[in-house]
């Protein structure tokens, strides 16, 4: 059984970091340093930890439709 991924960040952390993502992204001309690559960190967590549970919706909902 594969192991569910604790989060380790708040809401307000994980929403900040992403605020910060963005704008990295919409501005190219930004270099990706230590503080963008801690953002990209707590997001890429945050997504890790729903991994399981959409796996699961995916192949709940594939088995029903």
């Amino acid at each position: 059984m594969v192991d569910w991924i604790k989060r380790e960040h708040g809401k307000g952390i994980i929403d900040r970091s992403g605020d910060g993502l963005i704008h990295w992204w919409t501005h190219p001309e930004m270099e990706l340093n230590n503080d963008l690559y801690e953002k990209c960190k707590i997001v890429e967590n945050w997504r890790s930890c729903h991994t399981l549970p959409r796996n699961v919706f995916n192949a709940t909902l594939r088995d029903r439709a």
